[in-house]
């Protein structure tokens, strides 16, 4: 995992988008005591590498928006639509290459609304624990615990969708989970 708190540091990652052209992506956000929500923390994942954003250290992140909402960038979620809307308030614009693991599970048949780390377990026997569920993600410095958090939300996130696509595919329903996630 590299956490990433200066501009320049950013470099890396946008070359790993640019070469794969796609991201796993996750934010965590205050949605309480403000008028609109607070970005926090901007985790992402290509191809395995992971990289926790400071997004109170890094003001500017408008190239990594521009990336992620470019169509030909896969972004991938799970459970997507908070994130849209801050990528929105954020950036203007939505990502146009979208693949939401919550939508793409309800038509594989594990259930529409099922969460993350059930999915994992039940479709990559992954477990990872969810300790820091409602954690203060505005306080800093982050904690070892916070961090290990952020990146699971996004480091298996990729396979999973490898995974549960390659189902889709076999069953004939690809298509629909792409037509709905736009």
């Amino acid at each position: 995992m590299r956490t990433i708190t200066r501009e320049q540091d950013l470099e890396p990652l946008f070359e790993l988008i640019d070469q794969h052209k796609r991201v796993a992506l996750d934010l965590e956000f205050v949605p309480e005591r403000t008028y609109y929500p607070v970005l926090c923390l901007v985790q992402c994942c290509v191809d395995g590498q992971a990289f926790v954003i400071d997004p109170f250290k890094i003001q500017d992140l408008s190239a990594l928006w521009k990336r992620i909402t470019s169509p030909e960038i896969k972004a991938i979620f799970h459970a997507a639509s908070q994130d849209m809307n801050i990528i929105y308030l954020e950036s203007k614009t939505l990502p146009k290459n979208i693949f939401d693991t919550q939508i793409a599970a309800g038509f594989a048949g594990y259930g529409y609304s099922v969460g993350y780390r059930k999915l994992l377990q039940d479709v990559l026997n992954v477990h990872i624990p969810k300790t820091e569920s409602f954690s203060d993600w505005q306080a800093r410095p982050l904690t070892d615990s916070q961090l290990e958090y952020a990146v699971n939300d996004v480091l298996h996130l990729e396979p999973l969708a490898r995974s549960i696509e390659k189902e889709l595919e076999e069953a004939g329903r690809l298509d629909w989970v792409l037509e709905e996630c736009l």
